[in-house]
This record gives C-alpha cells, structure tokens and sequence, in this order.
C-alpha cells in the first residue's frame, strides 16, 4: 500500500471542480482499488482552518475543501494524522512529545466538526479555536524567526541589542559568503542541525540524538529536500528580498511568500513516512516543489496533481 500526501490546493481545486461534494466518493472507491491510503496533513487543515472566519467567499470554499480533505483522509481503521514540524521532529529524534502536540490534535478534532456542522455555525461554536489556530501559525513562523535573529541576524549585526536584519543584503562580504555557504551546502548541514536543536528545546534535551557521522551521511539525507527547500524558498530571501520587513514581520507580505513553510512541512512530513519504511508520495501541482524533489534525487516521492489524476483514471 502507498500513502499519499496531498497539497492544500489540491482540496481547493477539487472544490471547484465538482458539482456536489458526494461527487469525490467516486474518486475514493478508486483509490480503495488501487490500493492508496490518505494521510491527514494537520498544516493542510490549518491552512483552511485559517480562513474560515474570511469576510468573503474564500470561507466557503475552504470550509467545503476541509469537508473534503476528510472524506479523502478516512480509513477503515479511522484517520493517520502527520503533524506540523514541530511534533514531527521532537517525535523523530527524542521520542518526546512537543508542547505544540496538544494543538495539533485539536486542530484535527475541529476539522472532524465540519461534517457536523454548518460554516456559520462551526464559526459560532468555535470561535475560540479558531482564534488559537491562528495564534498557531503566527507561533509558527516566530520561532523561526527568532531563531534566525538569534542565530544569525544579532551575531553578525555590529550592535547585537539592535538587530540589522539587512546585514546580509547591504554588507557585499557577508553577501558574497552566505551565497557561497547555500552554494556548497554547507548551508544546509547548519539548517539541518538548526532542525535538531529546535527540537532539543521543545523537548528539554541537553543532548544531540546521534553523532556527526550519522548526522552528515543519514539525517541530512533523510530531509535533504525539506532543508533544501527552506534554504532556497525561505532563508534565501534574507539576500533576496527587496523589502526584508516582509520577512521579519509576514503579516506585512501581501504576496504571503511565507506559505512555502506550510510546503516544506509537508515535503518534511513526505519524508519523514518514507524514512519510516512508509512509501509515501506527495501530490501537488506547485512546479518549485516538484523541483525540489528532482533536484535532490527524490523525484520518485512527488507526484503533479494532473499526473496522479490520470493515474487513477487509467
């Protein structure tokens, strides 16, 4: 049995391409034939979540699109939830829960409620939660951006008390060396242990899990392409971005760029099943991500939407 991992866009395109939501129980039959198990992406349904409270008809559509994500994810043995990035690792590594596990689970037992309920009246009956859902993917993006600043933004900025988030961009020296440490990779064994000692403070952990050899030849590989995708679609940006406010602060983006985190968790989560021995494939139409994958020798774990569409009907 293969399991697959589908994109937030996929349940929104779906929305839009059926007539009536009982229409994908076709597509579901199918895929019982061949064999496929849907896996529960909680960043899926805390994207959707987000917008359920939107003053226009994109809360519709994702309400209709969560309806359809668990109609897809449903088992016979009930549902296999991936969590965000956070739970994910501090499982992986230390075997340890996350203090964000809890929301996580709740953002799954919401989800569960819109087959019981309408959009005005999940909104009623849930407006707390959904308030701590969005609280969840500003906590998110913070940590990771404090943790840049501490790591990166003070230790270079000449005031340390005053964090020069253009330091990177202005300074032609550091420039020139952040490039040439994401051209070698050494970029990306800094991120990797970045991965590790983010879990070690979740989980209160004075150790690393394994040591340097096992964390160059195996752990790197095992996430190759969700570091290197962080690096190139998130880190990057600290050179690239005209205006880095709209890093720092992504509540100031109006292109929302910060949305490749919500992909590289679910590229981390591809790989984190298929390092369980769990053949998983992630289905998006996302050309970056698909690159990503070819790119570092993985292409056998994504699939474009269109092409796993045709798959089914062949």
């Amino acid at each position: 049995m293969t399991q697959y991992i589908f994109d937030t866009n996929y349940y929104r395109n779906k929305y839009h391409e059926l007539s009536n939501i009982n229409d994908f129980d076709k597509q579901i039959i199918i895929e019982k034939e061949k064999g496929i198990r849907v896996l529960f992406p909680t960043i899926v349904g805390l994207e959707l979540l987000n917008h359920f409270q939107d003053p226009d008809a994109v809360s519709g559509i994702c309400y209709d699109s969560l309806k359809i994500l668990m109609k897809h994810a449903y088992n016979n043995d009930g549902y296999a939830i991936v969590p965000t990035i956070y739970p994910l690792m501090c499982m992986d590594l230390y075997k340890k829960r996350s203090s964000l596990e809890d929301l996580n689970m709740n953002v799954f037992n919401l989800s569960a409620q819109v087959t019981q309920n309408s959009l005005q009246e999940f909104n009623k009956k849930f407006q707390t939660y959904l308030s701590d859902v969005q609280k969840y993917i500003v906590t998110e993006k913070k940590i990771i951006i404090d943790n840049i600043q501490e790591k990166y933004i003070k230790e270079f900025s000449p005031d340390s008390s005053n964090p020069d988030w253009e330091i990177f961009k202005n300074d032609a020296k550091l420039n020139s060396e952040f490039r040439t440490f994401i051209r070698n990779k050494d970029m990306h064994k800094i991120i990797g242990l970045s991965f590790i000692k983010m879990a070690a403070e979740q989980t209160q952990s004075d150790q690393l899990p394994f040591d340097k050899q096992y964390f160059e030849n195996i752990f790197i590989n095992d996430y190759k392409v969700s570091i290197d995708f962080f690096i190139e679609k998130i880190l990057k940006k600290l050179v690239d971005l005209p205006e880095l406010e709209n890093f720092y602060n992504p509540a100031s983006d109006k292109k929302k760029r910060w949305n490749s985190f919500y992909d590289m968790q679910l590229i981390l989560a591809t790989e984190f099943e298929n390092k369980c021995n769990r053949k998983t494939v992630y289905v998006t139409s996302e050309a970056k991500i698909i690159k990503s994958f070819k790119d570092n020798g993985k292409e056998n774990l994504v699939i474009h939407s269109n092409d796993y569409d045709a798959f089914l009907r062949s």
